[in-house]
C-alpha cells in the first residue's frame, strides 16, 4: 500500500496519471517486502519512461490481481521509442549502480514459480508478472 501511494504521488508530480485496478480475491501469501520490490522497481521503470512521453497521454494502468493461488501484476505505460524486451539495459550514465531493478524482479519472480513476460509494440510497453501467491514459496 505504502509503495503504491509513493509512487502514485511520485507519478502525479510528473504529470502522470496512474489507472489502477486492484483486485484481491484471496490473502497475499507473497513476503510483503519482496512484492514491495518488484512494484516500487517495475513502477520506477514505468514512471521513467512515462516521463519522457511529449507528444502522447501520460498514462500508466496498473492491474493488480489476486485470485485463488496466483497474483497477477500487469503495468501498461508508453515509450519514446519500441524496446528490445530481450535485452533491456539501463541507459543511466551509472551503469555500475543502475540497472539491477530488472534482475531483482526476474529473481523475485522465479522465486515464487511465477513467469514474466515483457513486451513492447506499437511504443506501448507491457509488464506482466504472474506469480503463485502460496506460503510454499516463502
Amino acid at each position: 500500500d505504502s509503495i503504491l501511494s509513493s509512487k502514485i504521488k511520485q507519478a502525479d508530480e510528473n504529470n502522470i496519471k496512474i489507472d489502477l485496478t486492484v483486485k484481491l480475491a484471496s490473502l497475499i501469501k507473497i513476503d510483503e517486502l519482496e512484492l514491495g520490490v518488484l512494484l516500487g522497481n517495475a513502477l520506477d521503470n514505468a514512471i521513467e519512461a512515462t516521463v519522457k512521453i511529449q507528444d502522447r497521454e501520460r498514462i500508466i494502468h496498473v492491474s493488480i490481481i489476486s485470485v485463488d493461488e496466483t497474483m497477477l501484476i500487469k503495468i501498461i505505460n508508453p515509450v519514446i521509442e519500441n524496446i528490445n524486451t530481450d535485452k533491456i539495459e539501463t541507459n543511466k550514465h551509472d551503469k555500475k549502480r543502475h540497472g539491477y531493478g530488472l534482475s531483482g524482479i526476474r529473481t523475485i519472480t522465479e522465486k515464487y514459480g511465477g513467469i514474466l513476460d515483457l513486451n513492447c509494440t506499437d511504443k506501448v510497453f507491457t509488464f506482466t508478472a504472474t506469480l503463485c501467491n502460496t506460503s510454499e514459496y516463502k
